[in-house]
């Protein structure tokens, strides 16, 4: 007797439940492009990309001083325009226990200053750096080495 037919005809209907119950369970997924505040999620990253676009003119500089304080210079292509506002994240890449925010107030000639709650640890680090100016939001981001 010739059994070939059989497990032939098993084996597709097995991958045909297969590929039933696979769309099946595809169909009652929830994907963020269908969910129903999609666009308004695509507002909020496309202002964020706005603010890292218009700081493409800026220049930014960043220093840690001896007293223990953490500086950041700001200079745009017009130099009537004023900064109103400057925070300054400090992300370790390894360990959120160690992430610092910082609200920066103005100093001398320009630059903007917070004094650091502790020095933060030497190694790797991502600065993000957020400004209010007289033309909106600008940010920028840097991957920094503290020594």
């Amino acid at each position: 007797m010739n059994y070939w037919k059989y497990i032939v005809m098993s084996l597709l209907g097995a991958c045909m439940v297969f590929h039933l119950s696979a769309v099946y369970y595809i169909s009652g997924r929830n994907f963020e492009l269908t969910s129903k505040d999609y666009y308004a999620h695509e507002q909020v990253y496309q202002q964020t990309l706005d603010t890292y676009r218009a700081a493409r003119d800026w220049t930014m500089q960043h220093r840690f001083d001896d007293s223990g304080r953490f500086l950041v210079h700001l200079v745009g292509p017009n130099p009537e325009e004023a900064v109103k506002t400057v925070s300054a994240t400090l992300v370790r890449p390894n360990g959120s226990a160690a992430d610092l925010q910082l609200d920066l107030e103005p100093a001398e000639s320009g630059w903007w200053s917070v004094a650091l709650p502790n020095q933060p640890a030497s190694g790797n680090w991502n600065l993000g750096v957020a400004a209010q100016t007289d033309q909106g939001p600008i940010a920028f981001r840097r991957k920094i080495r503290v020594d």
